[in-house]
């Protein structure tokens, strides 16, 4: 929250905000060096249940809507080629999930 404060005219502020800024870009070089990346999925994006985990799905018409990311909610994390934790995403599916009894009328 810091480092979006823009707006400000003292000169005092402007220097804690220059150093959270160094500090925050240290901290991210750390990281980067230690191999841990942030895995960010993009709107569109095909859902990978390899990286993410849905916490949301809604119902959208249309194959082309089939399994694509709505909505990133938060950001998942890797090191090296381990998961650390997935990024939460919201989904879209082109079927209505049917209940039990509908499922069971057919069998």
């Amino acid at each position: 929250m810091a480092l979006n404060y823009k707006n400000n005219n003292d000169e005092k502020i402007k220097n804690f905000l220059l150093g959270f800024d160094m500090i925050h870009k240290k901290l991210l070089n750390i990281l980067i060096n230690e191999n841990v990346y942030e895995i960010i999925p993009k709107k569109g994006d095909d859902f990978d249940a390899t990286i993410m985990k849905v916490d949301e799905a809604i119902f959208m018409e249309g194959k082309e809507n089939d399994n694509k990311v709505i909505e990133v909610r938060f950001k998942g994390y890797k090191l090296a080629d381990r998961l650390i934790r997935p990024a939460i995403v919201t989904v879209s599916v082109n079927k209505k999930i049917k209940n039990d009894d509908e499922v069971k009328e057919k069998q």
